[in-house]
Protein backbone atom coordinates (compact mmCIF):
# COMPACT_ATOMS: atom_id res chain seq x y z
CA UNK A 1 0.00 0.00 0.00
CA UNK A 2 1.46 3.84 -1.15
CA UNK A 3 2.45 5.62 1.35
CA UNK A 4 1.79 9.36 2.03
CA UNK A 5 4.14 11.13 4.13
CA UNK A 6 3.68 14.76 5.11
CA UNK A 7 6.58 17.04 6.26
CA UNK A 8 8.35 18.74 8.24
CA UNK A 9 6.89 16.08 11.25
CA UNK A 10 7.54 12.81 8.89
CA UNK A 11 4.01 11.57 9.75
CA UNK A 12 3.05 8.79 7.46
CA UNK A 13 -0.26 7.35 6.30
CA UNK A 14 -1.06 4.14 4.59
CA UNK A 15 -3.55 5.12 1.58
CA UNK A 16 -5.14 2.67 -0.55
CA UNK A 17 -4.50 3.29 -4.16
CA UNK A 18 -7.30 5.43 -5.94
CA UNK A 19 -8.46 6.60 -3.02
CA UNK A 20 -8.92 10.69 -2.79
CA UNK A 21 -6.96 12.44 -0.77
CA UNK A 22 -9.58 14.79 0.74
CA UNK A 23 -11.91 12.16 2.12
CA UNK A 24 -8.89 10.21 3.39
CA UNK A 25 -7.15 13.20 5.01
CA UNK A 26 -10.54 14.07 7.00
CA UNK A 27 -11.33 10.22 8.03
CA UNK A 28 -7.44 9.74 9.09
CA UNK A 29 -6.54 12.87 10.92
CA UNK A 30 -3.79 14.18 8.20
CA UNK A 31 -2.65 17.03 9.29
CA UNK A 32 -3.38 19.16 6.45
CA UNK A 33 -6.15 21.77 6.14
CA UNK A 34 -8.84 22.33 4.07
CA UNK A 35 -11.20 24.78 2.62
CA UNK A 36 -13.74 24.58 0.12
CA UNK A 37 -13.02 21.38 -0.87
CA UNK A 38 -13.96 21.58 -4.70
CA UNK A 39 -10.50 23.43 -6.05
CA UNK A 40 -11.43 26.79 -5.36
CA UNK A 41 -9.67 28.72 -2.68
CA UNK A 42 -5.94 26.88 -2.35
CA UNK A 43 -6.37 26.49 1.23
CA UNK A 44 -5.39 22.65 1.12
CA UNK A 45 -2.10 23.72 -1.15
CA UNK A 46 0.82 21.29 -0.73
CA UNK A 47 4.84 21.18 -2.38
CA UNK A 48 5.06 17.70 -3.48
CA UNK A 49 8.23 16.78 -2.65
CA UNK A 50 8.42 13.37 -3.78
CA UNK A 51 6.27 11.19 -5.75
CA UNK A 52 4.27 13.26 -8.02
CA UNK A 53 4.34 11.37 -10.74
CA UNK A 54 1.91 9.26 -9.31
CA UNK A 55 -0.65 11.71 -9.14
CA UNK A 56 -3.05 11.99 -11.91
CA UNK A 57 -1.76 14.92 -14.17
CA UNK A 58 -2.83 18.25 -12.81
CA UNK A 59 -6.32 19.83 -14.40
CA UNK A 60 -6.27 23.37 -16.02
CA UNK A 61 -8.70 24.13 -13.00
CA UNK A 62 -6.65 23.18 -10.67
CA UNK A 63 -3.34 24.85 -11.82
CA UNK A 64 -5.96 27.96 -12.23
CA UNK A 65 -5.98 28.14 -8.47
CA UNK A 66 -2.22 27.39 -7.78
CA UNK A 67 -1.62 29.98 -9.76
CA UNK A 68 -3.50 32.40 -8.01
CA UNK A 69 -2.34 31.66 -4.73
CA UNK A 70 1.47 30.81 -5.29
CA UNK A 71 4.31 31.12 -7.33
CA UNK A 72 6.23 27.93 -6.07
CA UNK A 73 6.64 24.80 -7.93
CA UNK A 74 5.13 21.48 -7.38
CA UNK A 75 2.43 22.46 -6.16
CA UNK A 76 -1.22 20.85 -5.51
CA UNK A 77 -4.28 20.86 -4.31
CA UNK A 78 -5.46 17.88 -2.08
CA UNK A 79 -8.70 18.17 -2.37
CA UNK A 80 -8.30 17.46 -6.09
CA UNK A 81 -5.47 14.95 -5.72
CA UNK A 82 -6.08 10.61 -5.93
CA UNK A 83 -3.80 8.32 -4.48
CA UNK A 84 -1.69 6.48 -7.03
CA UNK A 85 0.02 3.49 -6.88
CA UNK A 86 3.70 5.08 -5.18
CA UNK A 87 4.86 6.58 -1.90
CA UNK A 88 4.34 10.31 -2.05
CA UNK A 89 5.62 13.19 0.32
CA UNK A 90 4.17 16.79 0.97
CA UNK A 91 4.68 19.70 2.62
CA UNK A 92 2.42 22.48 3.43
CA UNK A 93 3.27 25.22 1.37
CA UNK A 94 4.59 28.64 3.23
Amino acid sequence: MPTLRVEPNGETFDVPTGSPMLDYCRSNDVPIDFGCTVGSCGTCRVIVVAGGDTLAPITEEEQETVEMCTDAQNVRLMCQCVMGDGDLTVKAED
